[in-house]
Order: structure tokens, then C-alpha cells, then sequence
């Protein structure tokens, strides 16, 4: 199980990727995380796998609170795809509306 608790994640400069972040995954549900670039998708698998930590709050990663791991200490599997939609199909709901655009 993967949980953040009010996580937030400010970069050097003063550049906030996340705010105040409260979600929980379950062993064996799949999630997919969705946004426009630059809204904190990456971050959010970096917080989750112990590359980068929350500025606050907390990401706890079966059971272990990820900082007080070694950067990069717990592997989330991933697969990468950026999947461009430049406008939503009226007769599609937005789950078959990027699967028909991945196929394209």
C-alpha cells in the first residue's frame, strides 16, 4: 500500500510541483495519474519511490515512511506515455478517448 498524507513538494526558487497531496493505493490496484504537463505526474513517482522527499506531509510506502529510506530505495513500476488529445470525442468518454488516440 502506498499513502501521502498531505504532501507537498517545494523546489529550491520557490517552485511548488505539489499541494497538500492526500491519496492511498492499494497492493494491486492499478492507478493511472493524469494532468497537463508540468502539473506534477513525475514528482509524484519521485515522492513515491523515494528519489525526491516531500518538503511536507508524508509518503509511507508498505508501511516504511519514505524518509527514512536511501534515495531511490523502493522501485514503483511504471510505464512511461505521454498520449496527446487535443479534443475529447462527444461519443467517447475520456478513458476510450485515450485509448483510441494511443492506437492512432
Amino acid at each position: 500500500m502506498i499513502t501521502l498524507t498531505h504532501v507537498t513538494k517545494r523546489f529550491p526558487g520557490g517552485h511548488e510541483a505539489l499541494r497538500d497531496v492526500t491519496f492511498s493505493v492499494k497492493s494491486g490496484e492499478l492507478v493511472t495519474v493524469v494532468g497537463r504537463s508540468g502539473a506534477g505526474k513525475t514528482t509524484l513517482l519521485k515522492l513515491m519511490s523515494a528519489i525526491e522527499l516531500p518538503s511536507t506531509g508524508n509518503v509511507v510506502v508498505s508501511g516504511q515512511n519514505t524518509k527514512a529510506l536511501r534515495p531511490g530505495g523502493i522501485f514503483v513500476a511504471y510505464t512511461p506515455s505521454v498520449i496527446q488529445v487535443s479534443q475529447l470525442r462527444q461519443d467517447l468518454d475520456s478513458f476510450l478517448t485515450v485509448l483510441r488516440a494511443h492506437e492512432e
